[in-house]
């Protein structure tokens, strides 16, 4: 999962940093990628306030390296 804050005309950055991330330290699961809105349109109508998780399945085992933040 990665975390887009601001408007959507550049969350493609986020994404292909997260694409990226997957591509070097995992296995990508084959499911789709989806987008979860924290904070979007109902919410405020400042873009710059928006939070969009992106979450990219991959496959859990030995190929795959996951840091947990603290």
């Amino acid at each position: 999962v990665a975390t887009h804050v601001g408007g959507y005309e550049d969350i493609d950055i986020t994404y292909r940093a997260l694409g990226a991330w997957v591509a070097n330290h995992a296995v990508s699961a084959e499911r789709p990628v989806t987008e979860r809105y924290l904070v979007s349109v109902p919410d405020t109508a400042d873009p710059t306030q928006f939070i969009t998780e992106i979450c990219w399945p991959v496959k859990t085992g030995p190929t795959t390296t996951i840091k947990e933040s603290s």
